[in-house]
């Protein structure tokens, strides 16, 4: 509950600046209309004044302009922060899980689903559009997990989330995050096998 009124507060502060920002333009196009006016007026009456005028108002203008975007853009960047950290957690969790559950001790079924309900929600309320459709498509496929091409999907799943909180994958190749996964003769015979059998699997069907 606490989350989902954490959401709404963040997509109206969106909406609110979404409309001051238009606001302020049409303000700013009124004024510019407005002077624009005011000195073809006040040029053919005194030039000198015009001149004074115009210098006088491109400095007020200037200044206001700079101190209301620089705020807009402080507060925008605020609530990306905030964004940020909610999917650091979230994302947080799913790897030490994961590391978990690959590793020797057992994790209970009932735990796991408890896990997969939460992170559900926290990847619906927190995520990016290219994290969630790579989180979903990653879930979907692990119901095999045997299947070579599930673990390749994890692996996207892992670029996504590095995407989403503004990592660059540049350089990575198929098999570099897998890595850290799994152990070097297993990631060997995935990445040969998977190269020969796109429907490989690493232990072979029932």
């Amino acid at each position: 509950m606490e989350d989902n009124r954490e959401v709404l507060r963040m997509e109206l502060f969106r909406v609110a600046g979404l409309i001051f920002g238009f606001a302020f333009l049409g303000g700013i196009g009124f004024l510019i209309y407005y002077l624009i006016s005011s000195v073809l007026h006040l040029a053919t009456v005194n030039p000198t004044v015009a001149t004074a005028f115009v210098t006088g108002a491109i400095t007020i203008v200037a200044s206001v302009s700079a101190v209301v975007v620089g705020r807009y853009f402080e507060k925008r960047k605020e609530v990306e922060q905030a964004f940020r950290e909610r999917r650091l957690q979230a994302y947080e969790r799913f790897v030490s899980k994961f590391a978990e559950i690959a590793g020797e001790i057992p994790v209970s079924s009932d735990d796991l689903v408890r896990f997969l309900r939460q992170l559900n929600k926290e990847i619906l309320l927190w995520a990016g559009p290219r994290l969630l459709k790579a989180y979903t498509t990653f879930l979907f496929a692990a119901s095999d997990a045997a299947a070579g091409k599930t673990f390749f999907l994890l692996e996207d799943f892992y670029r996504a989330m590095r995407e989403d909180l503004g990592h660059s994958n540049i350089g990575l190749k198929c098999g570099d995050i897998l890595r850290l996964i799994l152990k070097s003769d297993d990631l060997t015979k995935l990445l040969a096998g998977m190269e020969k059998d796109r429907d490989f699997r690493i232990v072979p069907g029932r």
